[in-house]
């Protein structure tokens, strides 16, 4: 590649970050997910730093619809974050996939994904980027890895 335009191309690097030097690539990844947060925060319903959103889950499944569908779905999250949920009303899966009536109202998707997440993953209560409460869906919160540091040993003397 010819110099001048690997010079054009870091230019425009260079300016599409905000300023010289090491540009910031993740930018708009994080800016879109603050705005996916905000109305969790509001409603009280973050889980924390600690977890990773991940979205809502909708049933998207062609099958029995209908009012009698959703109205089910819609009692069944109600009920399982009213009586199971923590204080930012969310559950852990392995608790909601055994609470009564919940696996039932969920798709096939939502129960092979549910199923296939990682111990200490949440769901909790779903808003629109409004704040406005999907009755129908549910959050995802994945908890992120922590990084424990050994502790530094000590030396003795003998």
């Amino acid at each position: 590649m010819p110099k001048s335009k690997v010079k054009d191309f870091l230019g425009r690097l260079s300016n599409y970050s905000g300023g010289g030097g090491n540009p910031d690539l993740f930018t708009p990844l994080r800016q879109r997910e603050e705005g996916a947060l905000r109305p969790y925060r509001r409603k009280n319903v973050y889980p924390g730093p600690s977890y990773l959103y991940i979205g809502e889950s909708y049933n998207l499944e062609p099958g029995p619809t209908g009012a009698d569908a959703e109205r089910k779905r819609k009692a069944s999250i109600a009920l399982l974050f009213k009586t199971k949920g923590n204080d930012t009303s969310c559950v852990a899966v392995e608790e909601a996939l055994g609470f009564s009536g919940f696996p039932g109202v969920l798709s096939r998707f939502e129960n092979y994904m549910l199923r296939g997440l990682p111990k200490g993953t949440l769901i909790g209560p779903a808003y629109d980027l409004k704040g406005n409460p999907l009755p129908l869906a549910f959050t995802v919160w994945r908890q992120l890895p922590t990084t424990t540091k050994p502790k530094k040993k000590a030396l003795v003397p003998a």
